[in-house]
C-alpha cells in the first residue's frame, strides 16, 4: 500500500556536521535539477528537506521507476559526482514504505533531533512541502505524507511536554548570547537573513537585547530591520570597519569564510580583549574561520558545540518521548487507511453513484407502473427509502475493497476488477487511470 514512499539522506546520527555540506544543493537552478531527476527516474514526486543536522530526499515512485534502490543516483544528485562501487549505499541512509513514514514522523515531531523535541524542524518541513508543491514537484502521494507527518507533530505537542522550554537550535544560542550580553553590554550583530536568524532576531527583541542586522544586499533586511527598529548595515562597510558588538552570530550559506584571520585581528589590537567578544557561527559551511579564533584567543561557538549540547539536552526529554512514541506509533498503524481513502477517493465515489444510478432508475420503473396510482406523498418517501438502501448496499463492497487494498495481497484489486459487471470494471480502471495520471504525471 505504501510502497511507492521512500527517503534518502543523511543527519547527525551518522555523519559529523561538518561532513553535510558536501550534500547542500544551492538554491539556484534546485527546481530543475529535481525536475529532472524526477522525470529522468519516473518519479510522481520529490522534496528535498535540508537543515542544519540532516539533508534528505523524499520521493514517491511509480511503475515507471526502473530502480529499486536510488541512493546511488541521489548521491550523485547531491554531490555531483558518481559514487565508488557501495560508496553511496554506506553514506546515504535509505527509508522505504512504512519505514519512510515512520522517519518522517519521527523528524517533523522532534523525535529524530539532536534536541529532542526542537520546534524548528516542524517549521522547516512545513516549508518544505509547501515550496515543492508550489512548484509542483510533489504530488498527491508525497502531499498527504507531509500533511500526515504535520499532524502528527502537532498531536505530538499538544500531548506532551517534549517540546518545551529550550530545546531548539536558535534556543541553545540565546543562552550563550544572553550570558555573554550580561558581560558585554553591546549589541548582536546577526549575520544573514536565513530562519534561525529570524527566530534569534525576535527572541532577542522579547528580552530585550539589542541587535542590529548585516547583509550582503541591504535591501533584504530593510523590511526585518523596520520591523524592530533597529539598523541594518552592509556586509562590505561591517568588514571595513565593524561597528560595535558583543556578540555575533551567523547564520548564511556562503562557500568560503567571511570573517577571516584578517578580520579578526581587529579586535585583538589597540589594547582590545579578544574575550571580549563571542562569534557564534550556525553555518555549516564554517562564516568565521576557526582556526584562525583558536590562534588569536577569540571566542567561537560553532554548530557542533551548540549540537552537541543539544545532545546532552536529549536525556532530559526520554520520558516525554515515551508518550510521542506511542502516538507516531498509532499514526502509523492509521496511515494506510487515510492513504487508500485519499487516494482511492474517486473508486469508492464511483460505487456509490453505481447503486444510486441503478436504484433510481428501477424506481423510475416502478413508478410508470406497479406504483403508477400512488400520491406524491408516497412517492418521495420511497425514493428516500431507495436512496438509503443504495448507499447501505454500496458500502458492503466499499468496505470489501478497503479491505483488499489494506490486507489483501498484491493485485487483490485487480481481481476484484475482474469479477464485477464489464462495463462497471471499464468504468472503475478508467477512474483508477485516470487517478494515477493525475497523480504521477510522469513523463516516460
Amino acid at each position: 500500500m505504501l510502497d511507492d514512499l521512500n527517503i534518502v539522506g543523511t543527519s547527525w546520527r551518522q555523519d559529523q556536521t561538518i561532513n553535510l555540506q558536501q550534500y547542500l544543493l544551492e538554491e539556484q537552478g534546485l527546481h530543475n535539477k529535481l525536475e529532472d531527476f524526477k522525470i529522468r527516474h519516473g518519479l510522481s514526486g520529490i522534496a528535498y528537506l535540508s537543515t542544519c543536522n540532516r539533508i534528505e530526499i523524499i520521493y514517491s515512485s511509480t511503475q515507471y521507476t526502473e530502480h529499486k534502490d536510488l541512493r546511488p543516483f541521489i548521491f550523485e544528485l547531491l554531490t555531483g559526482n558518481k559514487p565508488a562501487p557501495g560508496e553511496a549505499r554506506k553514506k546515504l541512509r535509505a527509508w522505504h514504505s512504512e519505514g519512510a513514514c515512520e522517519h518522517i514522523f519521527l523528524v517533523t515531531s522532534g523525535l529524530d533531533s539532536a534536541a529532542l523535541g526542537e520546534t524548528e524542524i516542524t517549521g522547516q518541513v512545513k516549508k518544505c512541502k509547501d515550496l515543492f508543491l508550489r512548484n509542483n514537484l510533489i504530488g498527491q502521494r508525497l502531499d498527504l505524507l507531509f500533511e500526515q507527518a504535520l499532524k502528527v507533530s502537532a498531536n505530538v505537542r499538544e500531548a506532551t511536554g517534549i517540546s518545551r522550554g529550550k530545546t531548539s537550535l536558535s534556543e541553545i544560542s540565546i543562552i550563550h548570547i544572553k550570558n555573554h550580553y550580561d558581560t558585554h553590554k553591546e549589541p548582536i550583530a546577526l549575520v544573514g537573513m536565513s530562519d534561525v536568524i529570524k527566530r534569534v532576531a525576535k527572541s532577542l527583541h522579547e528580552i530585550n537585547i539589542p541587535f542590529f542586522f548585516i547583509n550582503r544586499t541591504v535591501n533584504n533586511i530593510k523590511q526585518i530591520s523596520n520591523k524592530y527598529n533597529t539598523k541594518y548595515i552592509s556586509l562590505e562597510k561591517f568588514l571595513y570597519s565593524p561597528d560595535n558588538f558583543s556578540c555575533l552570530f551567523s547564520s548564511t550559506s556562503s562557500d568560503n569564510y567571511i570573517f577571516d584571520k584578517s578580520f579578526l585581528e581587529k579586535f585583538t589590537i589597540n589594547g582590545s580583549q579578544p574575550s571580549d567578544k563571542l562569534f557564534i557561527d550556525m553555518s555549516l559551511t564554517y562564516d568565521v574561520d576557526p582556526k584562525a579564533c583558536d590562534i588569536l584567543g577569540i571566542n567561537r561557538i560553532g554548530l557542533d558545540q551548540i549540537n552537541n549540547e543539544a545532545k546532552e539536552n536529549h536525556n532530559s526529554r526520554l520520558n516525554e518521548s515515551a508518550i510521542a512514541r506511542e502516538i507516531i506509533d498509532k499514526a502509523l498503524l492509521d496511515f494506510p487507511e487515510v492513504y487508500a481513502e485519499r487516494i482511492y477517493a474517486p473508486v469508492f465515489s464511483i460505487l456509490q453513484d453505481r447503486y444510486l444510478y441503478t436504484a433510481q432508475e428501477g424506481l423510475k420503473k416502478l413508478m410508470k407502473k406497479e406504483l403508477k396510482g400512488i400520491g406524491n406523498k408516497e412517492k418521495d418517501a420511497i425514493k428516500v427509502w431507495c436512496t438509503s438502501l443504495a448507499k447501505r448496499f454500496a458500502h458492503i463492497p466499499s468496505v470489501g475493497i478497503r479491505g483488499l487494498i489494506h490486507k489483501g495481497p498484491e493485485g487483490s484489486l485487480d481481481a476484484f476488477l475482474e469479477g464485477v459487471d464489464e462495463d462497471f470494471a471499464k468504468e472503475l480502471k478508467s477512474v483508477l487511470n485516470l487517478q494515477l495520471e493525475q497523480d504521477d504525471k510522469v513523463i516516460k
